[in-house]
């Protein structure tokens, strides 16, 4: 099952409090919530569906960084953000409600609870990690791996048998065509490493790890 980001638990503690600072806003599927070179002057917390977060490259190409859902946070890079500008973007995968606050009022609650702070601190370092893991596998692991790699991810921090993902979404994961993603997939199901219809996945999480394991 997924955890929740002690941050996110701080916000739901929180979210009376928060709702007077800042806005709920609605999104409809691939709408964006903010683009590159944007103010970067608010967090967000989602109430409901699911963001990814893209950089596209001078080509054109998009790669998924990363996805978020219900109860949590994203845009927390506005902490560190050159110029104070997005350096990516978030686009929302399908209708979805988030609370955007603004970085100087989250500031203000994080300054009055340090347990908090620290928990931030953590989130930063969880996240820092991944963006390490995603490197090396990039530069070590093979389009196949990756893949395998993604739905293992992909299920871990959704805590969902059944991944709502599309192949051109897998392929904007892993950095690769939707072409042979669904190559790929097609050789998994025949594998028995997953199951799928449609844009829905079901990793079977055992035999993918004990793939990586042995390929």
């Amino acid at each position: 099952m997924s955890t929740i980001d002690p941050i996110a638990e701080f916000i739901q503690g929180q979210l009376n409090e928060i709702r007077v600072v800042s806005g709920e806003r609605e999104y409809h599927r691939n709408e964006t919530i903010y683009h590159l070179d944007d103010p970067a002057d608010h967090i967000f917390y989602i109430l409901s569906g699911s963001v990814k977060i893209t950089r596209v490259s001078d080509d054109g190409k998009e790669k998924i960084i990363s996805i978020h859902r219900a109860g949590e946070i994203f845009g927390e890079l506005c902490f560190c953000e050159v110029d104070d500008r997005r350096s990516d973007q978030a686009v929302a995968m399908e209708p979805t409600r988030v609370l955007a606050i603004r970085v100087h009022d989250f500031l203000a609650m994080l300054r009055e609870n340090p347990k908090a702070l620290l928990d931030m601190l953590s989130l930063f370092c969880k996240r820092l990690s991944e963006a390490q893991q995603q490197i090396e596998t990039l530069a070590f692991d093979n389009t196949t791996r990756r893949l395998a790699r993604v739905l293992l991810k992909s299920s871990s921090d959704s805590g969902l048998e059944r991944l709502r993902l599309t192949h051109e979404e897998l392929a904007q994961m892993v950095g690769t065509s939707r072409e042979i993603i669904t190559t790929i997939m097609n050789q998994f199901r025949e594998e028995g490493l997953i199951d799928y219809r449609r844009s829905e996945v079901s990793p079977h999480v055992e035999k993918l790890r004990q793939f990586l394991v042995t390929s």
